[in-house]
């Protein structure tokens, strides 16, 4: 059964129920239907296009972050169309019913010291959907691994054209927003080189976001299993591309002989492995940053030599993710450049497989191919 919601003469049918995609317990995921929710004044409600899996989702599925409540609706990475809109918030975010748009991960209260003076990403208030937000607190719908998904007041949105695929759009804030953020906040890449360790999603964003840059050369390192990743950081612009399973020696000495016997300027990670995480601090150079911004999980520790780093006068820099200028200028480059965004979607999977795509990112289903990104179309 249906029946018509009818907004600014704008009409939508949607449907009285809504099916989603829970973790009901840790390593356990059911369907469940909700019932349609009202969104009050303020609201929003997305008819979720597609979300992607990030690496966050697996450590939900799992309930190895403090900040999970179960049961949780995961899915932070969204994209689709404006189903209902209260008239505030049609003021607010400009869209309106049937608009295309993408949301940001951190729900703020717009009240606090931090919304007002770092954004909401710092918010004292502040939740994530798909994450912080159990789905037993109405509206219930606070992930986009479901078909419909409640935008709360004070979110971030951005319209996006018809043109921008949904591959693409996935990769916009959460990919593409927190590489430029990461690659280029305080640094002058033109012409200097960058060492990028991990090849994942936003390894390969950053790759993008360096050669917009004028980053030169830029080199993304991999292990055994990383080879078509390393194949599209080819395609994507990257100079050089290193298997460190395969050195015969560390990959300092690889750095110095492609940079003249120097090392990098400037390191990005994005392993959160302790390897990898110390092989970026060895390719640093004298004056240069590295960047952190892998996260290995609870109780992972790497041993750092300080010595070293501080004769070089290195600096570590952490950052956690992007703002909201990072966000937008992510779509805007989406909508007027052509890189093969889609290419990096290797895997789809429908709502009812949402725990296989869970477990694809994991390494622990039997796929044709490694996953670089993986994506749900509920």
């Amino acid at each position: 059964m249906y029946y018509g919601v009818v907004i600014c003469a704008k009409v939508m049918a949607l449907p009285e129920s809504v099916r989603a995609a829970v973790v009901d317990e840790p390593g356990h995921i059911t369907i469940q239907e909700f019932d349609m929710p009202e969104v009050g004044t303020d609201g929003l409600l997305l008819e979720v296009e597609m979300t992607g899996v990030c690496g966050t989702d697996p450590k939900i599925y799992e309930h190895k972050r403090a900040d999970v409540t179960l049961p949780v609706i995961p899915g932070h990475e969204m994209v689709g169309r404006v189903a209902k809109i209260g008239d505030d918030a049609r003021e607010m975010y400009h869209v309106d019913v049937d608009d295309r748009i993408v949301a940001r991960p951190q729900i703020a209260c717009g009240q606090c010291e931090e919304c007002f003076t770092n954004g909401p990403i710092f918010c004292e208030h502040g939740r994530n959907y798909g994450i912080t937000v159990p789905s037993t607190e109405p509206p219930h719908l606070w992930g986009s691994y479901s078909e419909y998904m409640y935008i709360a007041p004070v979110s971030s949105v951005i319209k996006i054209s018809d043109s921008v695929t949904p591959e693409a759009a996935i990769l916009g804030p959460a990919v593409l927003g927190n590489s430029i953020r990461w690659t280029q906040e305080g640094a002058d890449l033109f012409a200097n080189p960058i060492v990028i360790q991990g090849p994942g999603p936003q390894g390969l964003g950053a790759v993008i976001a360096a050669k917009e840059a004028g980053a030169s050369p830029i080199i993304i390192t991999g292990v055994n299993g990383d080879e078509a990743r390393l194949e599209m950081a080819e395609q994507l612009g990257a100079d050089l591309t290193i298997n460190v399973s395969e050195l015969d020696g560390p990959l300092e000495n690889e750095v110095r002989d492609v940079l003249d016997g120097k090392l990098s300027p400037r390191v990005l990670d994005t392993t959160g492995h302790p390897a990898g995480m110390q092989n970026s601090l060895d390719v640093v150079g004298r004056e240069g940053t590295v960047v952190m911004i892998g996260q290995g999980g609870a109780g992972v520790e790497t041993p750092v030599e300080f010595d070293s780093l501080i004769s070089r006068d290195v600096t570590i820099e952490n950052f956690r993710s992007h703002r909201i200028p990072h966000a937008r200028q992510a779509m805007r480059f989406i909508e007027e450049t052509d890189y093969p965004l889609e290419d990096l979607v290797t895997h789809v999977f429908d709502l009812d497989d949402a725990e296989k795509a869970i477990k694809t990112v994991m390494g622990e289903e039997d796929v044709d191919e490694p996953p670089i990104k993986v994506v749900i179309e509920p």
